[in-house]
């Protein structure tokens, strides 16, 4: 399904139904009617009268199809911004194309999601998000699900009312990017190079045009070393090049401890064994 430009006042509905205007409002969308007399006694947009012998359920489905399509014809004579039509039963025209009545209601609640994907936009297509504890880059937006890409190469299918359930978290969408680390020194280091550490990582951090540096601090003694946080931020949201820049400054810091002398710690054991002296 290709993406289409949303207009600011939300989608079109063409229904009267008050169930239907209910139902938007409650999940926050907004909606301008298509459907309308502009005079009183106007003959309706699309004709409901029922044909001879339709079955009541299969007539609500002929006229929300056709009130979709009517909507959509309606938005292009009039050269309205393209947006989803919502008619009766949550039939749908998107670009041009008509998504029926849901076969259950989750399937509804699955479409009527992907009007507040499409039109509260927490992320478009080609975005990396971490949705659900997933975290990847998002290929599609359907109307009942939506489609993304992680870095392993797997790809993860939502549906997208449960997307919606939970945090999702857009990573494109972020100024910069904080980066906070620890690093670990062995306990035999003396208080002379503990105290020069973090003017090391300060040093190091600051090479890099693209990077904020925030704090660097001895943290805590842990059981087998002497940690130091380094926090810094990069002005990209684009993983490659943060992780390019962390690989840089911890090849840095390594040259500098090195040369001061400062050995990196990492889980040791110490056993003291105590018996009878033996004597000569």
């Amino acid at each position: 399904m290709s993406m289409i430009a949303i207009p600011d006042r939300g989608i079109y509905l063409a229904s009267r139904s008050p169930r239907r205007r209910e139902l938007l409002a409650q999940i926050g969308v907004r909606y301008h009617l298509l459907l309308f007399r502009s005079r009183a006694g106007e003959l309706p947009d699309v004709p409901e009268d029922s044909l001879s012998g339709e079955a009541p359920a299969a007539y609500v489905e002929r006229m929300a199809r056709e009130k979709a399509e009517s909507g959509w014809r309606r938005m292009l004579q009039r050269n309205l911004p393209p947006a989803p039509v919502l008619a009766a039963d949550t039939t749908v025209s998107l670009d041009g194309k008509i998504y029926g009545k849901p076969a259950n209601r989750e399937h509804a609640a699955d479409m009527l999601a992907a009007l507040s994907i499409l039109l509260g936009k927490p992320f478009v297509v080609g975005d990396f998000i971490d949705a659900q504890g997933m975290m990847g880059t998002v290929e599609s937006v359907g109307l009942r699900s939506t489609r993304m890409r992680t870095l392993s190469g797997d790809e993860l299918i939502f549906p997208n009312k449960k997307l919606l359930e939970g945090t999702i978290r857009n990573y494109t969408r972020m100024p910069e990017r904080r980066v906070d680390f620890r690093i670990g020194v062995t306990y035999d280091t003396p208080p002379a190079k503990l105290e020069r550490i973090p003017g090391i990582a300060r040093d190091a951090v600051q090479r890099h045009p693209l990077v904020r540096f925030d704090r660097s601090h001895f943290r805590a003694m842990r059981d087998w070393s002497l940690e130091f946080d380094v926090i810094y931020f990069v002005a990209s949201s684009d993983f490659a090049v943060y992780a390019d820049i962390q690989q840089q400054i911890n090849l840095e810091l390594m040259r500098r401890f090195e040369a001061e002398g400062i050995g990196f710690a990492f889980p040791t054991q110490v056993v003291e064994v105590k018996g009878p002296r033996i004597e000569d």
